[in-house]
């Protein structure tokens, strides 16, 4: 009697592999099971290796402008001028230029300059450069290992590094991979 109960139980099992390989080999279930993995790796992606952004202000224009949609990669490395996703400290999340990096020293003055390593930095156009007022910021800075100065393209707004003093590795999203214009959407 035990013999015979032990054989129906393998043969149950065995039916019911068999069950699961059929369903298995169903079009539908592998299509569905194709899609899940293609939507699994799009999630991952979207949350550890791109940031998906969309600018709001003027504070990067005329390279960013409101309403620009921004893909950031999260795993790239910071150097100077990259456009970078940041938070800053009063934790909203900002676009800013990197002008320096650890290791440098950012100096500024009353004429709208400034300075990085005693050298005024070459860009494409030269916007004045003026401390925040609001800032308790002293000059010249000296940035340690893995802390960054960014300014915002559009100078005049001062809602960047001179207001909020370095920003560390930590607080930098990613920088810019990607940028589309967006008008009328």
């Amino acid at each position: 009697m035990a013999l015979a109960v032990g054989r129906c139980q393998i043969c149950e099992r065995m039916y019911i592999k068999l069950k699961i390989k059929e369903k298995l080999s169903n079009p539908i279930v592998k299509f569905l099971m194709k899609v899940g993995v293609i939507i699994s790796v799009l999630v991952i992606a979207l949350t550890c290796v791109i940031q998906v952004h969309r600018a709001t202000g003027n504070e990067d224009s005329p390279f960013v402008r409101d309403g620009d949609l921004c893909i950031f990669n999260r795993l790239s490395s910071i150097n100077v001028n990259d456009v970078v996703s940041y938070e800053s400290p009063d934790g909203t999340l900002k676009i800013g230029r990197v002008v320096a990096v650890g290791g440098q020293k950012v100096d500024m003055d009353d004429t709208g300059t400034y300075r990085v390593n005693d050298f005024i930095p070459a860009e494409e156009v030269t916007y004045p450069t003026k401390k925040s007022e609001k800032s308790k910021v002293k000059y010249p800075l000296k940035l340690d290992d893995g802390e960054y100065f960014i300014l915002n393209d559009f100078r005049i707004l001062t809602s960047d590094s001179r207001e909020y003093g370095v920003i560390s590795k930590d607080d930098i999203h990613g920088n810019l991979l990607l940028l589309l214009r967006r008008r009328g959407f």
